[in-house]
């Protein structure tokens, strides 16, 4: 397996340096965070070299970010929400946060599902990580009651989560109020 992947890496550096449009700098990167995930193919990558196609792939997506022009301008929201994963993968905490402030700064944005929920996973991921008692709490309130980013725009947590989840959820039953429904249990659970 490791000869597979050393292979595969090899060929995923050489498109990365040949081709500067952004959709093969995407499928690159999308690549390699599939394969640090340790999930599916990824499953198969020691950790060690996970958390490095986790970088490789943050690496990839800022490049594109910084580089990508008015091409990225519709894909920039996905890219900055798998930095939010990346970055909360690899425990740069402040990067992820950083990026999800990004994604929140669309005010259309900021009522999304899977961004708050995304921005409630990665502050609960810190408070569970850091050692430092002070800031594990900080974290950890701010994943169970909400918080503001430091850009000032707020991450509704699990409460907040399930407070709106719970208005939608049990109305009349659809296919997306089942959805719903689910996430509202997964809310209520992490509290």
């Amino acid at each position: 397996a490791r000869a597979l992947l050393a292979g595969f890496e090899t060929f995923l550096e050489g498109v990365a340096r040949r081709d500067s449009k952004v959709a093969a700098r995407m499928w690159v990167a999308t690549t390699y965070r599939a394969l640090g995930s340790g999930a599916g193919t990824g499953a198969v990558v020691p950790p060690d070299k996970a958390r490095d196609y986790l970088g490789r792939a943050a690496a990839t997506y800022e490049t594109i970010l910084q580089t990508g022009g008015d091409e990225i301008g519709p894909l920039a929201p996905s890219i900055h929400l798998k930095l939010v994963s990346a970055y909360r993968s690899l425990g740069r905490w402040e990067d992820s946060l950083g990026h999800l402030d990004s994604i929140l700064a669309d005010p259309r944005l900021q009522n999304a599902l899977d961004v708050q929920t995304q921005g409630a996973e990665l502050l609960q991921a810190a408070g569970e990580a850091v050692t430092d008692r002070a800031a594990a709490e900080q974290y950890l309130r701010g994943a169970i009651a909400g918080t503001k980013t430091s850009g000032g725009r707020l991450v509704w947590g699990w409460g907040g989560l399930a407070n709106r989840l719970s208005r939608q959820a049990f109305g009349e039953v659809t296919e997306q109020t089942a959805d719903l429904r689910s996430r509202f249990f997964t809310a209520r659970l992490k509290l």
